[in-house]
């Protein structure tokens, strides 16, 4: 057995136990949260007042911490927006003259800022600032001597998985791939479908192929098998059974894996065109390209427009909280869409088939293959992808409460996690207390934090008896209030960045409609408890009581057909 990369369901039956009293681990902390606090406020009214304070504290700094860090990247994400990242690529991979390029560009556009008025002036030096700091860090890589690898040996290996969306949803996704500012004959497409869903997906394979088969170094069509032994039915599986079907291909054509990088798309996502540019540039300027995976900022702004409110405050929140991870590299794990050297992924055996949550556990799986050398590189390039969005508004809750409970599924990573670096004498102990104390306390606060705020808030006053003539009770809601205002702040900037990241309005919605969108943010607190806190207890309590959860797919139900890109340029159309 390879401890290091540990299953979900062992065999063996000591690390069955392990595994078993590990999977209780996350609810017993939740749940004991509650009981705790429940007692404590009939036997020590006085103590659990001191503690909700202490915890209002705690939830204002980190909000005031997160919004900041919203802020950051949000400027970040604006700057990074203008680079050419293919005429990068290219450029580093000659240095010397690289450096001469940019240093003449800089010196025209300080002279631009100097010789221009107005909001010429103003773009001047915004090109300026993006030259230094781009010529510094091209400076860096030279100064350190790394070894750049040309960018025109790099493979896009893109896996979409797919069980019973729409054609419709697919032909979006796959266009906006021919869309990009790389050469589509160095993508390499794979459709990974379902043997459950039948005919249908061979029928869709079949069209697809058809229209944008000759637009990619390769186009290849999966089908995973149903029901294999040792397998759930989720995405992991349908992921592993691709990516073996991709190596097989390359391994035929003579392609080395650490030429490959393998993106991880869902069904209804919609990449930006300077997405592969952007990855190409960040693999091949990394000393270490293979022990790294690449996260770009997923943004559900598919259908953002059309969605009810609770599942648009979910998109946003969502796409938010991205942003706030994306500025903690050392802390960033792989979410929903994401790259991975493929080298990396034959060296871990890819996905394990018996576990839901396919996103984190590579990550994992990686980190504990390379005894903790492993990171994972933030790309500020958006992915967009589908807000909940069923035929009917309880349809859409339903299908928003299975997604944020398979979300927070994610507790499953805990016994994997901790069982691999049990076994793992190369990972420092630092790294492992680090990666541990992160995920246990990501789901800790996950299922906690709302709760606590909205209900135990109140019990000191509730329960307290003789507590409640005191002036410790009196003042309590005064104080928690007073931290509850100064909390607003951190709601009122990320309702103002998820404005701002939003896409336009389309036209079959009227204008008013922004209206909604900005006051949703008052119905926040509702929206932590009902859906997030209690799909999180949820989560924990099924897997704490071995009641394992199944993969359920988001409904991708859309009111109007999405604009289709437009066609690529000859610069970058497929060669034939």
């Amino acid at each position: 057995m390879n401890y290091y990369l540990p299953n979900f369901r062992p065999t063996d039956p000591r690390e069955k136990r392990l595994q078993r009293a590990l999977e209780i681990l996350p609810g017993a902390l939740t749940w004991g949260t509650f009981i705790a606090l429940a007692i404590l406020a009939f036997v020590s009214p006085w103590a659990m007042a001191i503690f909700v304070i202490l915890f209002c504290l705690y939830w204002l700094l980190r909000v005031l911490y997160y919004a900041g860090l919203m802020l950051a990247a949000y400027g970040r994400l604006r700057r990074e927006r203008g680079i050419d990242w293919f005429s990068r690529a290219k450029g580093v991979c000659n240095l010397p003259s690289y450096v001469d390029e940019l240093e003449t560009e800089l010196a025209l556009s300080e002279a631009d800022s100097r010789r221009l008025r107005g909001t010429r002036r103003k773009a001047a030096r915004q090109s300026a600032t993006m030259f230094r700091r781009h010529l510094e860090e091209v400076r860096r890589l030279q100064s350190q001597r790394v070894e750049i690898k040309p960018w025109d040996s790099v493979y896009h290996l893109i896996v979409l998985c797919t069980y019973k969306e729409d054609y419709d949803v697919l032909e979006t996704s796959i266009a906006a791939l021919t869309k990009s500012n790389f050469p589509s004959e160095k993508m390499i497409f794979v459709l990974a479908a379902e043997e459950r869903e039948g005919a249908p997906a061979l029928e869709k394979a079949r069209r697809l192929e058809g229209k944008f088969g000759s637009q990619f170094h390769g186009f290849i069509t999966t089908v995973h098998p149903a029901d294999l032994p040792g397998e759930v039915r989720g995405k992991a599986p349908n992921t592993t059974w691709a990516a073996r079907q991709a190596k097989d291909w390359l391994d035929a054509r003579g392609i080395a894996y650490s030429d490959v990088v393998m993106t991880v798309l869902d069904a209804d996502t919609c990449v930006e065109a300077d997405y592969f540019a952007c990855l190409t540039y960040q693999y091949i300027t990394r000393p270490n390209r293979l022990r790294c995976s690449y996260q770009p900022l997923p943004m559900y702004h598919n259908n953002i427009w059309d969605a009810p409110l609770f599942s648009r405050m979910a998109a946003t929140i969502t796409s938010c909280w991205q942003l706030v991870q994306n500025t903690r590299p050392d802390l960033l794990v792989t979410f929903s869409n994401y790259a991975v050297p493929f080298q990396a992924l034959v060296d871990v055996d890819f996905w394990p088939t018996d576990i839901i949550s396919e996103d984190a556990v590579i990550f994992y799986r990686c980190l504990m293959r390379y005894s903790g050398d492993y990171e994972v590189v933030p790309m500020f390039v958006a992915v967009k992808m589908d807000a909940n969005l069923s035929r009917t508004y309880f349809q859409t809750l339903k299908s928003l409460y299975q997604q944020m409970r398979r979300w927070a599924w994610g507790a499953e990573n805990v016994p994997l996690l901790i069982r691999g670096l049990l076994r793992n004498p190369a990972m420092p102990l630092r790294t492992k207390i680090r990666r541990t104390l992160q995920l246990m306390e990501v789901h800790y606060t996950w299922a906690t934090a709302a709760v606590i705020l909205t209900a135990f808030v109140w019990v000191p006053i509730w329960a307290g008896g003789a507590f409640r003539h005191e002036i410790l009770s009196h003042n309590l809601p005064i104080v928690t209030g007073a931290i509850f205002q100064v909390g607003f702040v951190g709601m009122v900037i990320s309702a103002f960045l998820g404005i701002a990241l939003m896409p336009p309005r389309p036209a079959h919605q009227p204008w008013y409609r922004w209206i909604w969108m900005a006051t949703q943010w008052f119905l926040a607190p509702i929206y932590y408890l009902v859906l997030a806190s209690i799909p999180a207890v949820d989560a924990q309590t099924r897997l704490m009581f071995g009641r394992y959860l199944n993969y359920v797919v988001t409904d991708k139900h859309r009111v109007k057909p999405m604009e289709k890109p437009v066609a690529p340029t000859p610069e970058f159309a497929a060669q034939p």
